[in-house]
């Protein structure tokens, strides 16, 4: 999707005029920090408190819906990270796994499960 516009551009429009918040994906998609969720910003000491902050700022039904799922989780950093990452991209199905480390098969680092 990042690219699209430069390879599909009527595409891209037609994306832009009918799902809204595409250009904000296109334009940060590729970040570390936005979406992805691999570098800490720097305002946060751990990734539990940066998930803290962002459950503070989502509507009442998705932070319920979210608390509830990440209840069941181990407390671990790389697990709060991938919290992160669910909460930035509103996976409020749960469409992303989340997955712990000891549990990785190495087949799923390139379908960026991880």
């Amino acid at each position: 999707m990042t690219d699209l516009q430069e390879f599909e551009p009527e595409t891209y429009e037609k994306i832009i005029a009918r799902l809204e918040g595409t250009a904000t994906a296109a334009r940060y998609g590729k970040e570390k920090k936005v979406f992805r969720a691999i570098q800490l910003p720097t305002a946060y000491a751990s990734w539990l408190e940066y998930r803290d902050f962002l459950l503070t700022t989502i509507p009442n039904d998705l932070k319920k819906r979210f608390s509830k799922r990440f209840a069941n989780h181990d407390i671990d950093e790389d697990i709060q990270r991938q919290q992160v990452r669910q909460i930035l991209l509103n996976d409020w199905e749960n469409n992303i796994a989340i997955v712990k480390k000891d549990k990785v098969d190495s087949s799923d680092k390139w379908k960026g499960i991880i």
